[in-house]
């Protein structure tokens, strides 16, 4: 993680906030503390519930220096453009979008690390890409690190930024792509 930023969390759309808050909340989330009522956490990853058509995730990077970090990763063939909030946005790794938010350091957003009493530990994030090795070497100019990669019949390659392993696969993931193993 502290190539695209120091926090990072889940960003998932929703067209109903209050509903999917109390969603959130059903399943073992809970308000973060001292945070805009958009963020939750089950002990390991943090979520922001966004106003907007329900759609994919996306993951955003808190960091002290977005500008020079997308710089960094343009210098190693991963582009990226401002949005009109002022974030940092990276073509897509397959259907997966990526952040970068100026953050202070200070202000960094933090999981307490511990398993989820209702849903076991987090296992990753499913991503369906239709090109894997062109998304691997995206990923490796973000600065993800590749941890494994399968071949065969339902080829798949897992990346990490340090704190959330991401997998990439070629098969189609149908509903909300956060795995948990027990």
């Amino acid at each position: 993680m502290a190539q695209l930023g120091h926090s990072a969390w889940i960003r998932i759309p929703c067209p109903d906030m209050a509903a999917s808050a109390e969603a959130w909340y059903a399943i073992g989330f809970e308000p973060m503390e001292g945070e805009a009522s958009a963020f939750c956490t089950d002990g390991q990853r943090i979520i922001e519930l966004v106003p907007g058509e329900r759609g994919l995730p996306s993951i955003v990077y808190g960091n002290a220096s977005p500008a020079r970090t997308a710089q960094q990763c343009k210098d190693r063939g991963a582009a990226s453009t401002m949005t009109a909030s002022g974030e940092v946005q990276f073509g897509g790794i397959g259907l997966l979008q990526v952040f970068l938010r100026e953050m202070p350091t200070r202000a960094a957003l933090h999981s307490s690390g511990e398993e989820s009493s209702w849903l076991g530990f987090f296992d990753h994030l499913a991503v369906h890409v239709d090109d894997l090795d062109a998304c691997k070497r995206r990923c490796e100019a973000m600065g993800l690190l590749v941890l494994d990669q399968a071949f065969g019949d339902t080829p798949s390659i897992d990346v990490t930024d340090g704190a959330m392993t991401i997998s990439l696969r070629t098969t189609p993931i149908t509903g909300i792509p956060i795995e948990y193993s027990a």
